[in-house]
């Protein structure tokens, strides 16, 4: 859940590009692909909050909506703030009294106006977000399968080495990494879901081989795919009766 308190800036869902100004909340759901555009001004006080849900089906109002802040859920938020610990870890009476609170926020987000209007996506602004857009929905679209940088820049219309020069100083990392970023993203969502077994999840998101899959994996997460699936499915068995947990 992102809130934006003060500033505003671009942010690309999936397939949408969402202005978030001041004043507003946008939810984001497990493992939807996103990153972050333009952001004129060069402060701005957005809080990130993660949380776990047993049936995040019941959000599906709030996804790929931006939602107003109001004075009874901007109280509830600092509540939240106020209420976590800043130097040693949650107590339990701690993390049932965040649960609840979030449980509150969200609530009260869903009993918002449900008939106030949808923010259209905002207009992409400047060569470099325009590209980025390009970029991202390329790789979106095409994540369950092997791609060369070359088509991506062919389908942008630039050449290889003059899209990874732009893209590595408007991202600051490298073309590669950020696909296989996204590739990982990909794959730890289908992970989490545990419905699928491991070759599955490695053609799903777009690896050649197993080998090349888990090797990928394990270089990022210091674990094998099979041991995070496994991890996945022991903290989904002993979840508590609470609708809520931290995240970490």
């Amino acid at each position: 859940m992102i809130i934006i308190l003060e500033g505003s800036g671009d942010v690309c869902v999936d397939e949408r590009i969402f202005h978030c100004e001041g004043g507003h909340m946008l939810l984001l759901f497990p493992f939807q692909f996103h990153h972050y555009l333009s952001f004129p001004q060069s402060e701005i006080r957005w809080l990130f909050c993660t949380f776990e849900l047993k049936e995040p089906s019941v959000l599906e109002p709030l996804k790929n909506r931006l939602r107003p802040i109001t004075p009874k859920i901007f109280d509830m938020i600092r509540e939240i703030v106020e209420e976590v610990p800043t130097s040693q870890p949650y107590s339990p009476e701690q993390a049932t009294m965040l649960q609840l609170r979030l449980a509150l926020v969200l609530h009260q987000l869903l009993c918002t106006d449900s008939d106030s209007p949808k923010p259209s996506p905002a207009p992409v602004v400047g060569e470099g977000a325009i590209l980025l857009d390009k970029v991202h929905q390329y790789i979106y679209k095409n994540i369950s399968r092997e791609f060369s940088i070359q088509e991506l820049a062919h389908h942008v219309g630039y050449s290889e080495s003059h899209l990874r020069n732009l893209f590595r100083n408007l991202m600051l990392m490298s073309l590669g990494r950020y696909i296989n970023e996204l590739r990982l993203r990909k794959a730890t969502g289908l992970l989490h879901q545990g419905d699928l077994n491991i070759s599955q999840v490695a053609e799903m998101s777009g690896y050649s081989s197993l080998f090349s899959f888990s090797r990928a994996f394990r270089r990022a997460l210091d674990c094998s795919p099979s041991k995070y699936k496994e991890n996945c499915r022991i903290a989904r068995e002993s979840q508590t009766n609470g609708v809520y947990e931290t995240s970490g």
